[in-house]
C-alpha cells in the first residue's frame, strides 16, 4: 500500500523503482495505491526496493 494524498485520487500513476518501470496504476478514493501481494508488480517492487526512497511515483493527466 502506497499513500499519495486524497488530492490525487482517481489519477493514474506510473511506479518506478531505481529507474526501472514496475507498473501503471489508478489511485483510489483515499489517495492510496493498492498492489496485490502476489502480483508480479508487487514481487518486482519488493525485490528492487531496499527502502521507500527507491520508489518513485509519476502522476499522469487523464
Amino acid at each position: 500500500l502506497l499513500t499519495v494524498g486524497r488530492e490525487y485520487s482517481s489519477m493514474h500513476a506510473d511506479i518506478y523503482v531505481r529507474d526501472n518501470y514496475v507498473t501503471s496504476v489508478r489511485i483510489g478514493k483515499k489517495g492510496e495505491i493498492t498492489i496485490p501481494k502476489r502480483s508480479e508488480a508487487s514481487r518486482t517492487l519488493m525485490k528492487l526496493a531496499s527502502s521507500q526512497n527507491d520508489i518513485k511515483i509519476f502522476l499522469k493527466d487523464s
